[in-house]
């Protein structure tokens, strides 16, 4: 029998408000409670076999076979209401989508990849009493971790009553700082209208009757890490130990399993702590799934080099709108950027406006319309925490954005505007009624990336940043932003770094905004050398994160909580008298030798999830392996030159390149290092005779250029190792021997 206290403590969530307290009395073998509920006065009588019976004051009696039977009654719990509406509103919200895009990941318990069905049955698997379950999922931004949970608790709440499994609350982070897991779990309740409060779920949860899936835990995160998530969880942990799990799914890319058992101190040994880690679809499963959207085999077989692996085209952020604009030709070439994707989506927008507008507005002036409205929207929705915004709101920015591509356009444009920018297909209905909220947190998180060069090029700290804490979510897209300046707005992008260091120069303030700012020059390291002096000294920073292959960028007496250079070559940085706390890093990352972190978070190659490194000796060789000379010593041939040999480097830094195309003229301050390398000519040469090349010959401004693609470059970033291209090492060495490179 249950212990009586712990039935009073239950009961008591479940009485009524103004009432006498649920009070015991212990009948022989049995033991009766007494309480008020719904205004019956109600005995619950448990038997020592477990039956419970129920008689409300007009001798109405039901018997229940078990106390998690009694929780789950229309009378205590309603879950057969709560599975039936959470079914209606799911239902409806997926029936306005394209076809889910099969799912995919590697759960660490298995060692294996498994799909949605597989993890249906696994979240809830039998385990010893009292030990709490929690399971995590993690993967790369856009790989569709909020869809996952959405599909799982449609699942359960569509099969609840033939399988029982417990339902599923999506608790999702609303954007603000500093949230409390309780307010979410209370919205949660609120939006499905169900007549449970936010303190009775944790009762429901330790029983093994629902399962609470906090979506974006990481942003209950505080200025010096996840203390308060890490806090908050575990005191959720401490309430639903026993029959109960918990799903958390962070913003951040990687959390890893390994670190919730170091910083989640509600843990033990003997709970169960598994994770998910979701991949983005194989490139036959995405060709498949472009099949039933209705491309055609001669589509498919134009956009076989775009779906490679590792592409950002396979992420279902990108491949769902490729099914969507199917039938754009100019798709497949534009590549797998979320700048070639947001470019293609605005250009689409604008011309959906009609003639009326069209008449006033040019095509260009259209297009700064929709970057400049929805750069205010994601302004807005940042400066006040949220991630949706009201009607009223939506309709000012679009009124705003009009005065600034045509002061004097007529009314009657402005209010087909507004009315226009309610359905742009950027924006999609929140829960909150009248709000609208991005279509993807990427995309929301790319205009704010906008908007924010065009506030610090303006000199202008904006509220969000001395307000919020910029994490890896927005920094990894704020990569791709300044990517995308780098290679058609150069001068901007230099005015931006300039004015970000006069900012954090003058900058005296005590909130977060000095600590933001320098995660935001810290993205800018692949671009040091265009400055005289790019230096960053003196500063405190939350996360930070950099791409690509830095250069002359020095690091003075800072301190970085956490550095994500997964993908990245930081060879080129100077760290001096620095310190940093956490070090995220992949097989992609070439270190610094001044970097010396107090932990390692190493992404795996085989992508199941991160392996967490905290002890000296395994932070020292983790270093090692991936140092600058580390290249020397994975070379196959003694005789062979190193891997940091001229030639090897450009080949680096080609295969790093994130864009798609580079052009032998262009302005793209990335793809102009490549192309003026003096090993260019003979490695281009060497590229094409082995088909890792795309040359060709076309139209641009004008006047024709050639266009630059390299193609699986994910077989040549290693290739001494990689048999796809041992031809092409042979070759490479061979010239250099010849050359003397």
């Amino acid at each position: 029998m249950i212990e009586k206290d712990l039935l009073l403590s239950d009961l008591a969530l479940f009485s009524d408000l103004g009432v006498e307290p649920p009070k015991a009395i212990e009948d022989g073998g049995n033991l009766a409670i007494l309480m008020t509920r719904n205004g019956n006065k109600t005995t619950l009588t448990f038997t020592p076999t477990g039956i419970i019976f129920e008689k409300t004051e007009d001798n109405n009696e039901v018997r229940h076979a078990t106390y998690k039977a009694l929780l789950a009654s229309d009378n205590f719990g309603r879950l057969r209401d709560w599975a039936n509406v959470q079914a209606c509103v799911l239902g409806k919200e997926m029936s306005t989508k394209p076809q889910p895009i099969p799912a995919t990941g590697f759960v660490h318990s298995q060692n294996n990849v498994i799909n949605i069905d597989d993890v249906d049955n696994l979240v809830d698997a039998e385990r010893p009493e009292k030990n709490a379950k929690l399971f995590l999922i993690d993967g790369p931004a856009g790989v569709g971790k909020t869809e996952f949970i959405k599909q799982l608790s449609l699942r359960r709440a569509k099969n609840f009553i033939k399988n029982q499994k417990p339902l599923i609350l999506h608790v999702q982070s609303r954007g603000r700082v500093l949230t409390f897991l309780q307010d979410l779990i209370a919205f949660s309740l609120q939006t499905l209208r169900l007549r449970i409060t936010f303190d009775q779920v944790p009762v429901l949860v330790r029983n093994g009757l629902i399962t609470i899936a906090v979506d974006g835990f990481d942003e209950l995160g505080d200025p010096s890490g996840y203390e308060t998530a890490w806090a908050q969880v575990g005191d959720l942990i401490t309430q639903v130990r026993g029959s109960g799990t918990l799903i958390l799914a962070g913003r951040e890319t990687f959390i890893g399993r390994d670190r919730l058992i170091r910083d989640i101190k509600a843990l033990n040994s003997s709970d169960n702590i598994d994770s998910l880690t979701l991949q983005p679809p194989t490139p036959h499963v995405a060709q498949t799934w472009l099949k039933q959207q209705g491309w055609s085999d001669e589509r498919l077989y134009d956009a076989q080099e775009l779906l490679q692996d590792e592409s950002f085209a396979l992420r279902p952020i990108f491949l769902s709108h490729l099914g969507h604009y199917g039938s754009d030709e100019n798709l497949a070439e534009t590549g797998a950027t979320i700048s070639n994707l947001i470019e293609l989506m605005v250009s689409r927008e604008a011309k959906k406006f009609g003639d009326a507008v069209e008449s006033v507005l040019s095509e260009e002036q259209r297009k700064n319309f929709v970057f400049g409205f929805l750069g205010e929207i994601a302004r807005d929705m940042a400066d006040n925490q949220s991630e949706s915004a009201d009607e009223i709101v939506i309709k000012w920015a679009a009124e705003a954005a009009l005065e600034d591509q045509n002061p004097d356009a007529p009314s009657e444009t402005s209010r087909i505007l507004q009315n226009r920018a309610l359905v742009m297909a950027f924006l999609t209905p929140d829960e909150r009624l009248r709000h609208r909220r991005f279509s993807h947190s990427q995309i929301q998180n790319y205009f704010l990336g906008l908007e924010t060069v065009s506030l610090i090029r303006k000199k202008e700290i904006p509220k969000f940043l001395r307000r919020n804490l910029l994490g890896g979510d927005f920094l990894v897209t704020f990569t791709d932003v300044i990517d995308s300046y780098a290679s058609e707005k150069k001068e901007e992008l230099l005015d931006f770094m300039s004015s970000g260091k006069e900012l954090l120069k003058n900058y005296h303030g005590t909130d977060r905004g000095a600590r933001n700012i320098s995660a935001l020059l810290i993205c800018c390291a692949p671009f040091g050398d265009l400055l005289d002096d790019y230096t960053l000294a003196n500063q405190q920073v939350d996360d930070a994160l950099i791409r690509g292959i830095a250069s002359k960028f020095k690091l003075h007496n800072c301190t970085i909580n956490q550095l994500d250079i997964r993908d990245s070559d930081t060879t080129n940085i100077i760290f001096d008298k620095c310190e940093i706390i956490g070090l995220l890093i992949n097989s992609k990352s070439k270190l610094s030798s001044e970097i010396t972190p107090s932990y390692i978070q190493l992404e795996t190659e085989n992508g199941d999830g991160v392996r967490l490194i905290s002890d000296h000796k395994g932070i020292k060789q983790t270093l090692t392996n991936h140092s600058p000379s580390a290249s020397f010593n994975s070379n196959n041939h003694e005789s062979a030159p190193p891997l940091s040999h001229s030639l090897f480097s450009l080949l680096d830094r080609a295969v790093r390149y994130r864009g798609y195309w580079f052009r032998d003229d262009t302005d793209d301050v990335l793809g102009r290092k490549i192309i003026s390398d003096d090993s260019w000519p003979m490695l281009s040469e060497l590229l094409l005779k082995h088909d890792f090349l795309r040359k060709e010959e076309r139209a641009a401004s004008g006047r024709p250029s050639l266009f630059y693609h390299i193609k699986r470059p994910q077989v040549l970033q290693k290739i001494s190792t990689r048999e796809e291209a041992a031809d092409l090492y042979a070759d490479m060495i061979t010239s250099i021997n010849k050359k003397e490179y």
